[in-house]
């Protein structure tokens, strides 16, 4: 999009449970770059893929812990331009490579406490909650780690609930984990549910992504 219209553009999309009201924004040019205190990644080059936003992911986090899952799950084969990680607010559902999810599964299945329910039936191939009785939800944070276009050390994209679980139901009973598997040959997608409430500034002028989170 950005190529298109401008060389900087920005968005911030609302989270899953905003007012039907609510709208989100988009920007281009000098307005878009107007946000200041965002962490930055560098823009990395796939000649196979000129219009994709890749990113040089590194790790996961839940509650501040590093899940320990190597840094090439991530990474992109410049030989064949299979694998790596876009940011593309056009997919909706965050996906990442079976042992990352192994990984987080894990986590969260030993940090929560509420019921859990099989709602596979339903589509739903990740652990889901019941939290019918449960009057404040309280969900392990998580969160995206990325090479700082610095050069120096890593970027958090933090995560807050909303970002990694949706409600299978319209009461919202049951809250489920959301995170599709890509392939081997296939990259790995920053969807748009993640992104929501945060601004994400792409500048293609200095080959970076920037984000905050923030109310959108």
């Amino acid at each position: 999009m950005g190529r298109i219209y401008s060389e900087v553009f920005s968005y911030c999309l609302v989270r899953q449970s905003a007012a039907t009201t609510s709208t989100s924004t988009l920007q281009f040019g000098s307005t878009a770059n107007s946000a200041t205190g965002l962490s930055q990644t560098s823009i990395l080059s796939v000649p196979a893929y000129p219009t994709f936003y890749y990113v040089s992911m590194v790790g996961i986090t839940v509650d501040g812990v590093d899940l320990g899952i190597p840094s090439s799950n991530f990474a992109i084969n410049l030989t064949d331009s299979s694998g790596g990680v876009i940011f593309d607010s056009g997919t909706t559902h965050t996906t990442l490579d079976q042992t990352s999810i192994d990984a987080i599964v894990q986590k969260f299945q030993t940090l929560v406490t509420y019921p859990e329910v099989n709602l596979t039936s339903q589509g739903f191939n990740l652990p889901c909650y019941d939290v019918s009785q449960v009057a404040n939800l309280t969900f392990p944070s998580m969160a995206f780690q990325f090479t700082a276009a610095a050069g120096t050390g890593n970027v958090d994209f933090p995560l807050a609930f909303e970002n990694i679980f949706v409600a299978a139901d319209n009461l919202g009973d049951y809250q489920c984990l959301v995170i599709d598997v890509a392939s081997g040959v296939e990259n790995s997608v920053i969807g748009n549910i993640a992104m929501g409430d945060h601004l994400v500034e792409y500048d293609l002028v200095n080959h970076v992504i920037g984000w905050k989170q923030q109310v959108c």
